[in-house]
């Protein structure tokens, strides 16, 4: 599927007004089968070079619709990634950043940055009535579980039981944010500068979405994770300087891990890795919520 994409790529030529494309690679390391899956279902990202000699990033979403609804929602954000040259068809271009991803060995501090970046976003509040629409895609998720047969219809109408006692306990806000808060999806480019470079993780949703993966220990001690308190700590200092983490509690943050694991299984399902599915669907279903 790469050589086909490419091939098109070529054919299309895309933002043929401020480049020539001479040379196309992956910027992934994935099997070919799951590059076919990403691309059909949520994009991917290419490094080009044009025949000056310039690198740049280009993302081929699976349809100018989907590559539309990116774009406004990058539009919202110049500063936190690397320049955006806009939109043609279903490609979006950025520049190719010179610079180093954030590793999972870095200085705390870099948690402060990555906090502030977040709280900044946060701060972007979806209009209209984005609740409603928020609640009713999370009960399609489950429910498409129970339609591909990967749970029972017992076990999916406890799923919806158990989302809406959880979505209707929690005072939230409908929010700019990022869709997977990792260290690697940062790059430290010139001047220290932090930028976040998944524009594919961009999206609306509840008020610190994700940040389980930052701070999953703190409100369940007894669940494995990788994050120390001193990066925690630091995470939330970035973001109160910024915005405010008031709302953050355990049964706040039950409800930011529920949602993170129906997604995070409708991805597995999506890219086929059925065991990988299977376990996070038996974690889901075992938790006492």
């Amino acid at each position: 599927m790469f050589d086909d994409l490419k091939e098109k790529i070529y054919k299309d030529k895309p933002f043929s007004d401020i480049l020539n494309i001479v040379n196309i690679e992956r910027l992934d390391d994935c099997k070919d089968s799951e590059f076919d899956l990403k691309l059909r279902y949520y994009g991917v990202p290419l490094q080009i070079q044009d025949s000056n000699g310039k690198f740049y990033k280009i993302r081929a979403k699976p349809s100018t619709g989907e590559a539309k609804k990116n774009e406004r929602l990058i539009r919202l954000i110049p500063d936190i990634l690397p320049k955006f040259y806009g939109r043609d068809r279903n490609y979006l271009l950025f520049d190719f950043l010179q610079g180093r991803t954030s590793a999972e060995n870095e200085n705390p501090d870099i948690l402060f940055k990555i906090g502030k970046i977040c709280g900044q976003v946060n701060r972007l509040k979806a209009k209209g009535n984005k609740k409603q629409e928020l609640e009713e895609s999370y009960c399609q998720k489950i429910n498409y579980f129970f339609e591909n047969g990967k749970i029972s219809l017992r076990d999916c109408r406890r799923t919806l039981r158990i989302y809406k006692k959880l979505i209707m306990k929690i005072k939230y806000e409908v929010v700019l944010g990022f869709n997977d808060i990792r260290k690697s999806n940062f790059m430290i480019g010139l001047q220290d500068k932090l930028y976040f470079v998944d524009e594919d993780g961009i999206e609306y949703n509840i008020k610190g979405y994700s940040f389980d993966n930052i701070m999953l220990r703190l409100y369940f001690p007894h669940v494995p994770h990788e994050s120390s308190e001193k990066y925690i700590k630091t995470f939330i200092l970035g973001y109160n300087s910024v915005n405010s983490l008031n709302f953050l509690n355990e049964e706040y943050m039950r409800l930011l891990n529920f949602l993170f694991l129906i997604d995070n299984a409708l991805y597995l399902l999506n890219m086929g890795k059925i065991n990988g599915l299977e376990s996070q669907l038996r974690r889901l279903l075992r938790l006492e919520w």
